[in-house]
């Protein structure tokens, strides 16, 4: 089996605004403690992807991932 990606997620309740690789949903932390979403080359070398996930408030107690 060879891996194409790799899919993280963490969360994250201040860290700086991170580079984002595209346009995502939502680029920064809006707050609380927030959801990213991250998509890495099976290599560890290429960001394909990161996106935050959250508003105001702590939204990452009911996450879950169907990849």
């Amino acid at each position: 089996m060879i891996l194409e990606s790799i899919y993280i997620w963490i969360t994250t309740s201040n860290s700086p605004s991170l580079t984002t690789p595209s346009n995502p949903p939502q680029a920064t932390n809006l707050g609380g403690r927030d959801a990213v979403f991250l998509k890495i080359s099976s290599d560890f070398v290429t960001l394909e992807y990161l996106s935050y996930w959250g508003g105001s408030d702590d939204e990452t107690d009911q996450l879950a991932s169907d990849v």
